[in-house]
């Protein structure tokens, strides 16, 4: 096992992938992708060609959604 100096940093709110993103929200990966093109969908930055989510950004969006 090689064992490096590099420090581990713990980011308090991690970006989510569209995949984990998704299933957060109980939804599939289509619905989510189809919410954003119709900017309709939370809000997400695309970083290095990847599609990020913050949590609390998903928490805002549901909320912000009408309850049933």
């Amino acid at each position: 096992m090689i064992k490096t100096d590099t420090p581990t940093v713990e980011i308090p709110n991690p970006p989510l992938l569209l995949e984990e993103a998704a299933a957060a929200l109980r939804m599939s990966v289509t619905t989510l992708r189809e919410l954003r093109n119709k900017g309709k969908g939370p809000k997400a930055r695309m970083i290095a060609g990847k599609l990020l989510f913050r949590v609390n950004d998903l928490d805002q969006w549901l909320e912000q959604q009408p309850e049933s």
